[in-house]
């Protein structure tokens, strides 16, 4: 796959071996799920320290009812659909979950350390709820086309 900057915005062409043509879906899930791994541990990099945690392990899922969620013993989990989101709400979901290895629940000091680290939270929560459907369903469309072929 190529990323390529034309006059309109950004394009991705996926040039696939001819063995590959029926499962361009899969295939480009595969890359956005790489691309949305390299992101999420990025970010992490970026705000675990100042946050003075260090997540136990990092995992990439496909759930539909939550972006990321933390588990008590230090585990966080991530939707590899944010890749899909503009960097500021990928970011905000993992500042999230990484403010649950600090704070569980979702108190005013949760907020708080939430808040220490991007101070428009509310306005990204917003956009991925309001974003979600979308987020949601793409590459269902050629799922759904490949399946028929297939």
């Amino acid at each position: 796959m190529t990323r390529i900057v034309t006059p309109s915005g950004f394009e991705l062409r996926v040039a696939l071996a001819a063995r590959d043509r029926d499962r361009v879906g899969r295939v480009l899930e595969g890359w956005l799920r790489e691309q949305a791994r390299v992101a999420i541990e990025a970010t992490i990099e970026d705000h675990a320290p100042a946050l003075g945690v260090r997540p136990a392990a990092v995992s990439l899922r496909d759930p539909r009812s939550r972006w990321g969620s933390a588990s008590r013993q230090g585990r966080l989990m991530f939707s590899w659909r944010l890749v899909l989101a503009p960097p500021e709400a990928l970011e905000t979901v993992v500042i999230h979950e990484l403010a649950h290895l600090r704070v569980f629940g979702h108190g005013p000091r949760f907020w708080a350390v939430v808040a220490s680290r991007r101070a428009d939270h509310l306005v990204w929560r917003r956009w991925l709820r309001t974003h979600s459907l979308e987020l949601h369903g793409a590459l269902a469309e050629r799922v759904a086309a490949e399946a028929s072929v297939g």
